[in-house]
């Protein structure tokens, strides 16, 4: 069994323009949506499998102007893998 994690949105805005609501529409699809489908594919992995996610390199490595609800997603869900293994 093998899951794949790929969906994601930013906000083209800068951060002082970001409303909460956007941030809070950002944070549902990056976050909670990896979680939600990381842990139903769980259900089906009890005898093995791997999760595969694939995150952009726009909020982890370059930094794009406009883009700032991006980055403090892409680090909550490197960070989410290591503690489910």
């Amino acid at each position: 069994m093998c899951s794949m994690n790929n969906a994601g949105t930013a906000i083209p805005k800068t951060f002082e323009e970001t409303t909460l609501e956007e941030m809070d529409r950002v944070i549902d699809i990056n976050v909670r949506g990896t979680v939600a489908t990381t842990q139903a594919a769980l259900k089906h992995m009890k005898s093995g499998g791997r999760i595969i996610s694939i995150g952009s390199a726009v909020g982890d490595r370059v930094q794009t102007p406009g883009l700032v609800s991006l980055l403090g997603y892409q680090g909550s869900r490197e960070d989410l893998y290591p503690g489910i293994v």
